[in-house]
């Protein structure tokens, strides 16, 4: 099951945090998704930086620690299991959708 989304952000943040928005986002519409609970999901990032806070569970980063928490909570209220991965930026199928807002 594969899906990449497409979305318009309503303010101006730092690139990190706009990503790990996107990270728990993802995350979110797999828990919201009948049938998937107990299940593992791989989750794709280009971000060096979130899917270091993700793996890592912490930041020092106010900001970006809210959403280690988050979907560690996440994780273990819909007892689901997200791995994260890096993927290159020119390979990122997700890439190309968000770029094409003007």
């Amino acid at each position: 099951w594969t899906c990449v989304w497409r979305h318009k952000w309503l303010r101006q943040e730092h690139i990190n945090v706009q990503e790990g928005r996107a990270l728990l986002r993802a995350a979110e519409r797999v828990t919201q998704t009948c049938g998937r609970l107990r299940r593992q999901h791989l989750i794709l990032t280009d971000s060096q930086v979130v899917l270091g806070v993700v793996q890592k569970g912490r930041s020092s980063r106010p900001r970006l620690n809210r959403f280690a928490r988050h979907l560690a909570a996440l994780s273990l209220g819909s007892r689901q299991l997200f791995l994260y991965r890096w993927i290159s930026t020119k390979i990122n199928p997700a890439d190309g959708p968000s770029r094409s807002f003007g």
